[in-house]
């Protein structure tokens, strides 16, 4: 009888452990995907209304009437190639000029991507019923009227996809409102990674707890003696750190393999693990077919719950990097803003993520880049010596929310290489006490005659093991070296 009581307790503690789990993974969800998407709507708001005004000012406000009753021009034609080359450098899903008409809107300049140049020049004029066009109507007369544009961005569901649309109005020389130049941004894309990332983050956040509940619940339906609770226990901790330290190594990039077919660039990192898991990680990925993004950083804590930690915030930088590039372009500053209050919101206040990341555009050898709290990395330049790249740290991720985080930009020419390092490199110490430091790590570097990334953090390891020989290191030690081949 007594063992069937607890047989029901298990239970009732198992379904309770279950029950709070999926609560607390929806709440995570939820406000990981509340910032996030806030965030998407407030980049693409910024998108439209730029993409508004500047439309707005590339038209003559006192040729509209011209325009509506003798028809087409050369100023006509040649304000259309201007407003086309608006709409496809910003990647524009609608771009219209219009002023009111009874029951509706007449097109004065209609930017439809889907139509050639001489149907866009064949909606001049056209009369829509406004419940069946894309305009909000209420808010686009309100801007008509007053004069001017609205105060936030507008964001629908239409037939015509998930938009954030922007009014603003065109006026003539004598400050008349003749118009309002729109402009429709889809952001059908951008959602799907808003919720691609908010998955993540809760199967990461419901895995944990999952782990961490089982590992109770295991020793609580035990009745063990308290020798073979310690033996057990240990058993466990080590088997718990194995899988934590394969699912960090998986998710670590292996250069054993090419990451990328092209011949331009040479890229080689290392991991070499003095703990069985931590915080410590590298990755390297394009953010598009010419941009090249490498990254290192570092968690705070040394455990299973860093190892976590590091996982999610990789995953993070990752979507993050790809979601920017498509609103912003290259703005590495801006991936760190976002990943920074994300996780400021989700991780524990003890717990800090520094990282350095930049972006190497391969058509011409631009690097960007921007540094949260880590080590400057090496850079060789123009056929020079190994130095350190100028990088003023900024604070640490999680340090405070809606921190802002500084780029910068040097140009690598052919040959030029840089080297992301651990702090660990420059700290290790010998059996006297002293520190490898950055002198040593600049002349292991420039003592290095070869070319290859590889061969450039093998020269390191090298003088680093020799410098340590009989000390050893307790800290993983991390390195990623960039070669940047066309000039």
């Amino acid at each position: 009888m007594r063992g069937r009581g607890k047989q029901k307790t298990v239970r009732k503690v198992i379904l309770l452990v279950l029950a709070t789990g999926l609560v607390l993974t929806a709440g995570v969800g939820l406000l990981v995907n509340r910032i996030m998407y806030t965030q998407a709507v407030e980049r693409y708001s910024n998108l439209a209304f730029n993409s508004a005004r500047m439309a707005a000012s590339i038209i003559d406000g006192d040729r509209i009437d011209e325009y509506l009753i003798h028809g087409v021009d050369g100023s006509y034609l040649l304000t259309l190639d201007l407003l086309r080359d608006l709409q496809d450098s910003s990647n524009l899903t609608f771009l219209y000029i219009v002023r009111p008409v009874a029951d509706g809107i007449v097109y004065i300049f209609d930017v439809d991507p889907s139509l050639s140049r001489a149907q866009q020049i064949e909606r001049r004029g056209y009369v829509a019923d406004a419940d069946a066009d894309v305009v909000v109507m209420d808010i686009f007369m309100e801007v008509y009227r007053a004069g001017l544009p609205m105060d936030d961005v507008i964001v629908t569901r239409t037939a015509w996809g998930h938009l954030a649309s922007a009014y603003v109005p065109v006026v003539s020389s004598s400050d008349a409102i003749v118009a309002v130049a729109c402009v429709d941004v889809n952001m059908d894309e951008i959602i799907s990674y808003v919720w691609q990332q908010t998955a993540i983050v809760a199967a990461i956040v419901f895995g944990v707890f999952l782990l961490s509940s089982i590992i109770i619940l295991y020793f609580y339906s035990k009745d063990l003696k308290d020798g073979e609770r310690v033996a057990l226990e240990r058993e466990r901790a080590h088997a718990e750190l194995d899988i934590a330290r394969n699912i960090q190594m998986r998710m670590l990039p292996s250069f054993a393999h090419p990451i990328s077919d092209r011949r331009d660039f040479d890229i080689y990192a290392c991991m070499d693990s003095k703990r069985e898991v931590g915080g410590d990680f590298y990755d390297a990925f394009f953010v598009d077919d010419d941009v090249l993004a490498v990254v290192i950083g570092n968690v705070t804590d040394k455990s299973i719950s860093a190892a976590l930690l590091m996982s999610s915030a990789m995953m993070l930088i990752r979507n993050s990097a790809r979601m920017v590039a498509k609103a912003e372009g290259i703005a590495p500053n801006k991936v760190f803003e976002s990943v920074n209050d994300i996780m400021f919101d989700t991780t524990e206040t003890n717990i800090s993520v520094s990282a350095f990341m930049g972006y190497l555009d391969l058509t011409n050898g631009e690097f960007t880049y921007v540094n949260a709290g880590y080590n400057p990395p090496l850079v060789k330049l123009g056929g020079g010596g190994y130095g350190f790249v100028e990088a003023k740290p900024s604070v640490v991720l999680t340090s405070a929310k809606n921190q802002k985080f500084e780029k910068n930009v040097i140009h690598l020419g052919a040959g030029d290489a840089l080297c992301l390092y651990s702090d660990s490199v420059v700290d290790a110490a010998n059996n006297v006490g002293e520190f490898f430091s950055n002198q040593g790590l600049l002349e292991a570097a420039n003592n290095y005659e070869g070319q290859s990334a590889q061969g450039l953090i093998e020269a390191i390891q090298e003088n680093l093991n020799k410098f340590t020989e009989g000390a050893g290191h307790e800290d993983d030690i991390v390195m990623l070296a960039l070669r940047y081949v066309a000039g």
